[in-house]
């Protein structure tokens, strides 16, 4: 797909300053668009700041930039869902007509909104297939038999998990659930689940069984690791070729010194 012109509209995590990146390496021209009311790495703010999330405001940007190509990357917390004073009237709206608050519910009604405006929307995949996780062990720590059992038995979980939009991440130890990601994200998630169990725990992260990746991608990244090492340890085993793994290399390395092991697991398999 030939793109000269890119609404790259920015959440928070490393996700979007890899896709505004990449974009640029391909000679798109990429309008950075972001909110403040969202937590930032101050050497990747967003050229353009909006106070609230408005469908208006993207029309604008859209027209005044001349583009019909948007990329939606990075994470919007479910918070912002509940404080009114961030949501525009155009989305309380639209918002009318659904029964609930589910991610892909939600970002489904805006994004057919948009289309029907004429936008096209372009997955951050297509910027970050290099990002993708690979399947197998990358880490000097692998997982012992007692740890292999308990990923066997926390992926079917896990992928009910996700697909009911509850969570995509799942943490337990020797078959006991821990922790459950809700709206609150996968580190705060990891950090209960290896605090209950003292360490040494295992972390599965998986995508939905129709994960649509326009909406959004199940990521790791180098926080993971450190909220993981710093609090216990363990294994991380993520869905191979439907996760994101960031700054891979970094990843490995905290991993190793860490002594914590990541697996790159096909659910099929298992």
């Amino acid at each position: 797909m030939f793109i000269k012109k890119l609404l790259l509209v920015a959440g928070e995590g490393a996700i979007p300053a890899i896709v505004y990146r990449n974009a640029l390496e391909r000679e798109i021209d990429v309008i950075w668009l972001g909110f403040r009311f969202l937590n930032y790495n101050q050497q990747d703010v967003p050229h353009h700041l909006i106070d609230e999330f408005s469908i208006h405001s993207l029309l604008q940007f859209m027209e005044t930039y001349q583009t019909n190509y948007l990329c939606l990357a990075g994470k919007i917390p479910r918070s912002f869902l509940f404080q009114k004073n961030l949501i525009n009237n155009d989305l309380k709206r639209l918002f009318k007509q659904i029964s609930g608050y589910q991610d892909d519910q939600i970002l489904t009604l805006i994004f057919q909104e948009l289309k029907q405006h004429g936008m096209h929307l372009i997955s951050p995949i297509e910027f970050m297939k290099d990002h993708l996780t690979p399947l197998g062990h990358l880490t000097h720590r692998v997982p012992n038999e007692i740890e292999l059992n308990d990923i066997s038995y926390g992926v079917g979980i896990a992928k009910y998990l996700a697909d009911k939009e509850i969570g995509q991440t799942l943490v337990l130890k020797r078959k006991a659930i821990l922790a459950v990601e809700a709206a609150e994200g996968t580190n705060e998630a990891i950090q209960r689940g290896v605090l209950l169990g003292k360490g040494n725990v295992v972390v599965i992260k998986v995508a939905r069984t129709q994960q649509n990746f326009i909406l959004d991608i199940p990521t790791i990244g180098t926080e993971t690791i450190l909220t993981l090492g710093h609090n216990g340890g363990g294994i991380i085993a993520v869905e191979h070729g439907k996760t994101l793994l960031i700054n891979r290399d970094e990843v490995v390395e905290k991993a190793n010194r860490l002594k914590v092991g990541v697996v790159g697991i096909s659910v099929t398999n298992l």
